[in-house]
């Protein structure tokens, strides 16, 4: 049985709660909490005349508009600029660049353009990107994404990145193959090391996977300067002679999740270095990271998210790279420790992330002296104490991100006074209290604003967000905001993107929103009303949260326009009527939860017709009838079926054989749900309240917990379980029961390996309970109580495990954990006096045999004595004995642990066998 998303609201009602959902910001990393896309990317010198460099190669050649530089489009910079720190450039110490490409008729090297073309045969790309099929004529100079010395003829660019990077994740074996067709995929033939006058080398947002790093590199690109291969699924160690590329600066390797450093020594050699991103690349904590970056003293940037680090070399005073303008450290889980104090010399840092660092303490009151700071993130640690009072003067900060930490403290206005710049606030899960003046006008404009989980503000609706011209995303779950919600409020929220309300107690109706909102998130307060029938076809809404309300009212047909919509949940309200047909229009569909309502109809065939990507499928206690749709198997992607609760009858169709993802018993076959949105990319993870095991579980990513169930319970189907039903062998909770289920279980239900819950009780199944299910060492939860089942149970296996409540309610069932007992199995008097009168006898000749205590203690006591000398004096002269001792202990613990289980189960069959 699956319930979605309930629980208790703090004040004590029999509101519902769930948990926030989290999501990862995949291009970003993972952040915890909703999404953050913070970029803080920065110009470099040789980085920002590639880009220059790329244009003029191109000529007139249609061109994607993305800047290689920052990876994000003009259309992200324009349109999520409170999220983006952009940088200027500083002048590169080379001057602008004099060459673009060969131009005088001559035609580029011949053993260049066999390189290239080799290159162009080993990888593949869609067709109608037209990119690499530019690649014709003699002239390679002209080929998209090649730039050649004006003077020698020389390629010295190659730049063939992704041309749509906010598509692209991290390539993973465990994401599909191909996922996005803009990207480039195949191999690196080692022909492009006859490149030798390369500068410029970026293949980053392709596939590549799984190639190792191109030794190559290292050996023939002496005089590169820009090296970009991030997001491109590179595979291995990268080799030592990465340092001999001593003219490199820029070096890009991020975002390749399975490519380790076990020797960082080459890093001190490329001795131009001006930028460094290794984020989510594995670093060994064996190599000693700072002092290999410590070397450079020209760095600018330095990006080291996710990188396994666990040394933040704390007692190190000394920097050299004291112009450092951008740091990541953010995702390592260093030992737990204060932030170091050689940070205090970063004077010049513009960028800071340290986020989810296991730092501790209180936050350094330095930090206020890097009086360039634009952006902190020092979220999701172990901070406590207050925000020092230097923090605050930071008049150059436009992103401050302090969330769930252990601060606590008194805001008020005389905080914010001098953060005239600030766009982005997030002071989320501490324990601050708001003391801000209802007339108090802020000194800036607010792009993000996150204060989940402020329960201690100083009203219900701060006043100080009124003047708010310019919110974006606005996340206040849990923030106490109550009763109606004044005019000015849902005012300022018109143009926003995000928004998140859910868990408060906002009353009255839903207002209309923009076009232009891609989330919304106000589950768990008291709305009520109808819902608007307004819903624009052009909208960009891809999730909506309107669960746990008192909505009324049926479903509005003009839902059927939020063609992107992925996600929609309205369960636990008080809707009524059918589904509306447009609803079919919403093919990219993933998430339907409309459980708890009063939905009546039939079960629409659309909906396997039509919404093929459904993954989860919730339409629970509502009144539904009729048969369930056949066209339901079509959903190969279906995780998650719950029909439970309804007035649903027929006989379950054996066509449910193919629901694809059940069937698949690979326990990492299920991918991260992908969002595609405007801005970025995001790996959305959905969260529920699940009823499996006999208890309600909640279940916070519920891809990476893969979980897959069917649950057709409380209803009036009849006929018998279908045995192509035993095929979906990944399922890990099915529920049949309270049903008008006749004939035998199946005998192939031992099959379901995964099976963890299993209920078919209150049906009218008949027969023998299948030997086979005692295979099942994964179920946690069975009942076939309460059918008309027969013969002895198959007390074997992990069957022995269950009670006899998982059996009661069949009279013709006998055997343990049951009292009924076959005719036959009945001792007789005779036996039962001839097994005491053995056992008298035993007792008798024990007596016998005893022999005096004192001296069983000293003989007993002298071997003991002896054997512990003679052990101890040969581990202590034989390390190897030593070592084979302990793995010996350790092993015989286990074998302990073992049998005292098995040793309390045979007690308990046997105490069950004598009565």
């Amino acid at each position: 049985m699956w319930l979605f998303k309930q629980g208790r609201r703090r004040d004590g009602s029999d509101r519902e709660l769930r948990p926030f959902r989290r999501r990862r910001d995949v291009v970003g990393g993972d952040v915890g909490g909703d999404d953050l896309r913070l970029d803080d990317s920065i110009g470099l010198p040789g980085n920002r005349h590639a880009c220059t460099r790329i244009s003029h190669a191109f000529g007139s050649q249609k061109r994607s508009r993305i800047d290689p530089c920052t990876r994000m489009t003009s259309m992200d910079q324009e349109t999520l600029n409170s999220a983006l720190l952009i940088f200027a450039p500083p002048c590169s110490q080379h001057g602008p660049p004099t060459f673009y490409r060969h131009s005088n008729g001559r035609g580029c090297m011949e053993q260049e353009r066999e390189a290239l073309l080799k290159f162009k045969n080993g990888v593949f790309e869609d067709p109608h990107l037209q990119r690499l099929s530019s690649w014709v004529g003699d002239d390679c100079c002209t080929w998209f994404g090649v730039a050649c010395d004006n003077v020698t003829g020389r390629v010295i660019e190659l730049s063939l990145p992704n041309p749509h990077p906010e598509k692209r994740v991290y390539y993973d074996q465990d994401l599909i193959s191909g996922f996005d067709p803009s990207m480039l995929r195949g191999r690196i033939d080692s022909s492009l090391a006859d490149l030798r006058y390369l500068l410029h080398l970026d293949l980053s947002f392709n596939n590549f996977y799984p190639t190792p790093f191109p030794t190559f590199i290292g050996n023939s690109f002496q005089h590169l300067r820009y090296l970009n291969l991030s997001y491109a699924g590179f595979v291995g160690n990268v080799p030592p002679n990465v340092g001999n590329l001593s003219n490199l600066q820029v070096l890009d390797l991020s975002f390749n999740k399975n490519m380790t450093i076990e020797n960082i020594g080459w890093l001190s050699k490329l001795s131009s270095l001006q930028s460094l991103d290794l984020s989510k690349v594995y670093i060994s904590e064996k190599a000693p990271w700072f002092e290999a970056v410590n070397k450079h003293s020209s760095l600018l940037v330095l990006r080291l998210r996710g990188c396994n680090l666990e040394n933040v070399y704390a007692s190190h005073s000394r920097v050299n790279f004291t112009d450092l303008k951008v740091l990541d450290l953010s995702i390592n889980n260093f030992r737990q420790t204060a932030l170091p104090e050689w940070l205090s010399h970063l004077t010049s840092l513009q960028v800071l992330k340290v986020d989810l660092c296991n730092f501790t303490g209180p936050i350094p009151s330095y930090l206020g002296r890097m009086s360039a700071l634009k952006m902190l993130h020092l979220y999701s640690n172990k901070f406590e104490g207050s925000v020092p009072e230097s923090l605050w003067q930071l008049s150059e900060l436009e992103n401050l991100a302090i969330s769930f930490n252990a601060l606590e403290g008194n805001i008020t206005e005389l905080h914010f006074s001098n953060l005239a710049k600030l766009k982005v606030l997030d002071m989320s899960g501490n324990s601050f209290k708001f003391s801000i003046s209802s007339t108090w006008v802020p000194p800036f404009q607010l792009k993000i604003v996150r204060l989940s989980d402020c329960t201690n503000m100083e009203s219900s609706f701060p006043h100080w967000l009124r003047n708010q011209e310019n919110i974006d995303w606005i996340y206040m779950s849990n923030a106490n905001l109550q009763g109606y919600a004044p005019e000015w409020f849902w005012k300022i929220l018109a143009n926003a993107t995000k928004i998140n309300l859910s868990y408060n107690k906002i009353r009255g109706e839903l207002p209309a929103f923009s076009s232009r909102l891609e989330e919304l998130n106000v589950s768990n307060n008291f709305l009520s009303g109808s819902l608007r029938n307004n819903w624009e076809r052009g909208s960009s809404l891809w999730f909506l949260d309107l669960a746990n309300n008192e909505l009324s009212g049926t479903i509005p047909s003009s839902f059927g326009n939020i063609i992107k919509l992925v996600s929609l949940h309205l369960g636990k309200n008080n809707l009524s009527g059918q589904l509306p047909l447009p609803m079919k229009n919403l093919m990219n569909l993933q998430f339907l939860d409309l459980h708890s309502n009063k939905l009546s109809g039939k079960i629409p065939s659309w909906i396997g017709e039509n919404l093929s990507s459904l993954r989860i499928l919730n339409l629970r206690s509502n009144l539904f009838h009729g048969e369930v749709p056949g066209q339901l198997s079509r959903l190969a992607s279906l995780q998650i079926l719950d029909m439970a609760n309804n007035n649903l009858s027929g006989s379950i169709p054996k066509s449910l054989k193919n629901f694809k993802a059940m069937a698949n018993s690979d326990s990492n076959n299920s991918h991260a749900f992908i969002y595609h949105s405007r801005t970025l990319v995001v790996s959305f993870s959905e969260s529920m309240w699940i009823v499996t095991k006999g208890r309600e579980s909640f279940y916070e990513d519920l891809w990476e917990n893969n979980r897959k169930g069917i649950d057709l319970s409380m209803n009036k189907l009849s006929g018998s379980i279908p045995e192509e039903l035993m095929e979906l062998v990944g399922l890990q909770n099915l529920n049949l029961s309270g049903n008008f289920l006749q004939g035998p279980i199946p005998d192939k239900i031992g099959e379901m390996r995964k099976l963890q819950s299993l209920d078919l009780s209150r049906n009218r199944l008949s027969g023998v309970i299948p030997p086979t299910l005692s295979a099942l060492s994964f179920l946690g939860w069975f009942s076939v109580s309460n059918n008309n089942l027969s013969g002895k149970i198959p007390f074997i296996g992990h069957l022995i495990t269950f009670e006899n409540s998982s059996y009661i309610g069949n009279e013709k069932l006998y055997g343990p954990p049951l009292s009924n007992k076959c005719p036959g199995d009945h001792e007789t008097l005779q036996t039962r006096r001839d097994l005491d009168d053995h056992v008298n006898m035993s007792q008798e000749k024990e007596e016998d045999d005893e022999i005096e205590p004192w001296t069983l203690y000293i003989v007993t006591g002298s071997g003991f004595i002896g054997g512990i000398c003679s052990v101890f004096g040969v581990l202590i002269a034989n390390k190897s004995w030593r070592d084979m001792l302990y793995r010996f202990s350790d092993d015989m613990f286990e074998r302990f642990i073992v049998a005292v289980i098995l040793w309390r189960i045979r007690i308990k069959r046997m105490l069950i066998l004598k009565d």
